[in-house]
């Protein structure tokens, strides 16, 4: 019997820890060559700095890496595949990934959407955005967490864990998975303070967009100058909106996926 178990983030809940733990810092984003299609495989083409003219080779090596990883209990995690989701992405994953295991259960960390907006700014600013319009944008199927258990859970076991009750959430993950005991890590991805952010914002305003490269290396830099522990914070009118646009998307995702118990937010 082949196992798969298949981690999906989402972004910002502690991915890149539990990515490190199973020995795959980057983790497993080709998954991403098999399903993506149009604009969203363009986008990781790009992202993974694959050549278009060599997509059919790329492919053909990730269903190869598929094959050789396939075992009683396969472990694989891709934050990407919880951005990517849409019904006919998760059809054509569950096409390829049911060539090679006989079981397959899908895990997905969810976070209070008011909670993962200071992250989601972050990302934003430090991606080289100064628009404040398109920093605190919050409308986003993806915050629409019903309907995208329902998608994923169409074709996969889906669990549904709320990243703000876990105290840590590589232990959590790996006593789900099975596997072995968790590594005990030191902390990652490190963010930026408040004041680094504000300096990144004013960086992104007053000079042309550099490569990606140089723009990491300056986030690099602020996160080992910020010692502050001051986060920033979204301001109370706008968490307002966000929890009455996401109302009754979480009564639904708390009714049918979290056994009654609503998503833990640290911001109430």
């Amino acid at each position: 019997m082949r196992r798969l178990v298949l981690h999906i983030g989402m972004p910002k809940t502690g991915t890149s820890s539990i990515q490190l733990a199973l020995g795959v810092p980057g983790g497993h984003h080709w998954l991403m060559l098999l399903a993506a299609e149009g604009p969203v495989l363009r986008d990781y083409m790009r992202k993974l700095r694959v050549d278009p003219l060599n997509l059919q080779i790329e492919r053909t090596r990730a269903e190869k890496r598929l094959e050789e990883l396939a075992s009683s209990n396969t472990v694989m995690s891709s934050e990407f595949l919880f951005g990517s989701t849409s019904k006919a992405f998760i059809d054509r994953l569950h096409t390829h990934l049911s060539k090679h295991f006989d079981t397959i259960q899908v895990v997905v960390y969810l976070q209070d959407q008011v909670d993962h907006m200071p992250s989601r700014v972050s990302q934003r600013i430090k991606s080289g955005q100064s628009d404040w319009n398109k920093i605190l944008k919050f409308e986003d199927p993806l915050y629409e967490y019903d309907k995208v258990c329902e998608m994923w859970s169409s074709q996969f076991d889906l669990v549904v864990r709320d990243y703000g009750a876990q105290s840590d959430v590589v232990t959590d993950f790996f006593a789900l998975a099975g596997d072995k005991e968790a590594p005990k890590l030191p902390r990652q991805n490190r963010s930026l303070g408040r004041k680094g952010l504000e300096v990144m914002l004013l960086v992104n305003k007053c000079c042309a967009p550099g490569n990606e490269t140089t723009r990491r290396r300056i986030v690099k830099s602020l996160a080992e100058l910020d010692f502050s522990d001051e986060r920033f914070e979204i301001p109370d009118a706008l968490k307002k909106q966000i929890r009455d646009r996401y109302r009754d998307h979480n009564s639904q995702l708390t009714e049918r996926w979290l056994n009654g118990e609503p998503l833990v937010s640290r911001s109430i």
